[in-house]
């Protein structure tokens, strides 16, 4: 079942009290694109991110995700978490820089491959996420509210679908992309 995409009004930034009616071609050719409502939802993701825990010491989205890899695997190599993230082994070098710096992570010479570092997470790393999840939760929450509760698990299996079936875009492990959508 299509649904009708719906119309975005937005206040003028510059007149006050002014509603803009957007041209018909740009709700079609803009507004009613995946790529557009993408962005849009990052966008509202990153701003009730930001309303739900403003703290000095949070993490970033990066963080989280290497940070609760190696809290469900034990101990990884970067390799791996390179893998089931989809991050570049650049920018996971300098996530794992930042991580040890605050003592979240420890990062030793694989003993079985020396030329690979194994990560493993600290404890301080573990309260760490405790807190990540309760604001990320939250935040999730926020996000979707506007839906009735059946239609939030579409969504995220709608979503999943997506990603997975393009997951070659991803960067992320076929493996680690044949996950299920959550529940």
């Amino acid at each position: 079942m299509a649904l009708a995409p719906q119309r975005l009004w937005t206040n003028h930034a510059c007149i006050p009290d002014t509603i803009i009616v957007p041209h018909p071609d740009i709700e079609r050719f803009v507004y009613a694109k995946v790529g557009f409502l993408a962005r849009q939802l990052h966008r509202i993701s990153a701003a009730i991110l930001t309303e739900e825990g403003t703290a000095a010491d949070r993490l970033t989205g990066i963080q989280c995700g290497v940070l609760e890899v190696v809290n469900a695997m034990g101990s990884v190599d970067q390799t791996g978490v390179c893998e089931i993230l989809g991050v570049d082994r650049s920018t996971l070098a300098g996530v794992v820089d930042r991580l040890q710096e605050r003592a979240l992570i420890e990062r030793t010479v694989d003993p079985v491959d020396r030329r690979s570092n194994a990560l493993a997470i600290t404890s301080a790393g573990r309260r760490a996420i405790e807190r990540e999840r309760v604001m990320n939760e939250r935040t999730h929450e926020r996000i979707v509210e506007p839906l009735a509760p059946e239609d939030r698990v579409r969504f995220l299996a709608l979503l999943t679908q997506i990603v997975q079936a393009h997951s070659r875009y991803t960067g992320i492990s076929e493996d680690a992309a044949s996950l299920t959508a959550p529940e």
